[in-house]
């Protein structure tokens, strides 16, 4: 009995599409069959076991595709002692009518329950002593019940397995008694005629169950299972339905641009036994995408500084996903010049490019013009004067006033020159003077006496003379004051106390 309901079981893993035998049909097999004989025959003290094999057959004829009347008997032999000790047979004949209903558990596997009348035949052999024979030989009547499974193997052959209970309410050997038969039945099967008429039964949903990103299309397939076992494409006889949730259902293409699970059902009227099949989707967002760096700007992009400054270099990352930031990890290259702690400065004007390179290659330019100033105010001079009268040399002065604003960390080296009319010593004196009247103007230009003193100033006197003396041309040249930043600042060798002229 545990073996046939193993088999039975294991069945179900190899099932498939839902079928049964059609209206008409006959079964014809045989079987073998173990016997649990209960109290049956506990009045002699056999020496061999009670229980016993046999064998039988049975035909069964379907009224329909579930319902089906079946016959059945078997023969199956036991031993009994008689009171010499010696063993004499008895042949045990249980006949069964039954009614059975099939319940289709796959395409190929059916559970059949069944309830009856039973006939018992008692036959002891003729050695059997009066006694044996007329306590156990005759007959009874009893009613009894079945389960088991049938497994088809094709159109015409099955294996089945089987369990009976009879139950005798006044047996043969017992009349005031009862029994309770127990069987098991192990057997091969045929089945002739019967068609079912290759109706559709039931419908399946192919993938029964998927996940997919959004967006992303699943496309089902509606397979038709028919009473003969054979499958086919039903698709499009199918109609489908969204159970729930936001998304698009286009024949059997589903999508949705929502995530979550939805549920897909699919009905096909034609279907007797089982007209809908559900699917269900999982629907899961789309990863983010990877943020990449696309583009660097070094800023600014442009700038203008003066020998000596400093310039500071900025570079802002701007990404995939529309964010930006600076980025601190970018390689700063200058074509001269140096730069030093994302600043850059040079020792001689000129322009001069920086190039940003940072991840993935991604890079920008910097134009920097590095300017110098060198500023000679001779006009505003006289002969031994030290104002500053000429509208030109005062925009001149205005300029670099506003030049010290915009960049508060220009230095500046001021010479005063002279020509050499009058003594060495008046002359570094006068040449002060028009220092003083340089500083002088870039106060009322809105220069702080605290940024001027910390200039470079130096009188050279006439000792420094740019062209010749001994004409009015010449000293007028001489008379002058250099403005420089520091720089560029011109290197003169000496100072003012220099000889006087031959």
């Amino acid at each position: 009995m545990r073996r046939a309901f193993l088999l039975a079981a294991a069945s179900l893993l190899v099932a498939g599409p839902l079928t049964a035998q059609g209206s008409g049909a006959l079964e014809i097999g045989g079987f073998g069959r173990y016997n649990w004989y209960d109290k049956s025959f506990n009045q002699i003290d056999s020496s061999k076991h009670k229980n016993s094999w046999g064998g039988g057959a049975r035909i069964g004829y379907f009224l329909t595709e579930r319902w089906s009347l079946e016959l059945d008997g078997s023969a199956n032999a036991t031993d009994l002692d008689q009171s010499n000790a010696t063993s004499v047979g008895l042949v045990y004949w249980p006949f069964h009518l039954r009614a059975i209903y099939n319940v289709p558990v796959s395409g190929t596997l059916t559970w059949m329950l069944g309830g009856g009348a039973n006939y018992n035949r008692y036959n002891v052999t003729s050695e059997a002593d009066q006694f044996l024979k007329k306590t156990y030989e005759g007959s009874d009547w009893g009613i009894g019940a079945l389960t088991g499974f049938r497994l088809r193997l094709n159109e015409t052959w099955a294996l089945r397995v089987d369990g009976t209970m009879d139950y005798i309410p006044s047996p043969q050997n017992n009349p005031d008694g009862n029994n309770t038969m127990w069987g098991a039945q192990a057997g091969l099967s045929a089945f002739l005629g019967g068609s079912c008429g290759n109706h559709l039964d039931s419908i399946a949903v192919e993938p029964r169950s998927s996940t997919v990103l959004v967006g992303q299309q699943v496309n089902f397939t509606v397979r038709g299972y028919m009473c003969d076992g054979s499958s086919n494409n039903v698709t499009a006889a199918s109609q489908s339905s969204l159970v729930a949730g936001n998304a698009t259902l286009t024949g059997a293409t589903f999508s949705s641009n929502t995530p979550g699970t939805y549920q897909v059902q699919f009905t096909n009227p034609a279907a007797r036994k089982s007209q809908t099949a559900m699917a269900t989707v999982r629907v899961d967002p789309r990863p983010a995408p990877a943020v990449t760096l696309t583009r660097v700007d070094l800023q600014p992009d442009n700038a203008t500084i003066f020998v000596g400054e400093r310039q500071n270099l900025t570079v802002m990352g701007h990404y995939s996903d529309g964010t930006s930031r600076a980025l601190t990890n970018c390689q700063l290259t200058p074509d001269g010049g140096t730069v030093s702690n994302g600043a850059f400065s040079a020792n001689v004007a000129g322009s001069y490019t920086v190039t940003a390179v940072c991840e993935g290659g991604q890079s920008d330019r910097s134009n920097i013009t590095v300017r110098s100033i060198n500023i000679t105010v001779r006009a505003l001079f006289e002969f031994n004067k030290t104002n500053v009268y000429i509208q030109a040399e005062r925009d001149s002065l205005r300029w670099l006033a506003t030049q010290l604003q915009e960049h508060p960390t220009l230095m500046l080296t001021i010479y005063g020159h002279t020509d050499w009319v009058g003594s060495v010593s008046y002359n570094d004196r006068l040449g002060t003077r028009r220092i003083q009247a340089v500083m002088d103007t870039l106060k009322t230009y809105g220069i702080p006496e605290s940024r001027i003193a910390t200039f470079m100033k130096r009188s050279f006197g006439e000792c420094q003379p740019i062209a010749s003396n001994r004409t009015n041309e010449g000293r007028a040249l001489n008379r002058r004051v250099e403005i420089f930043d520091t720089p560029s600042a011109k290197q003169y060798e000496g100072g003012a106390s220099c000889p006087n002229r031959p």
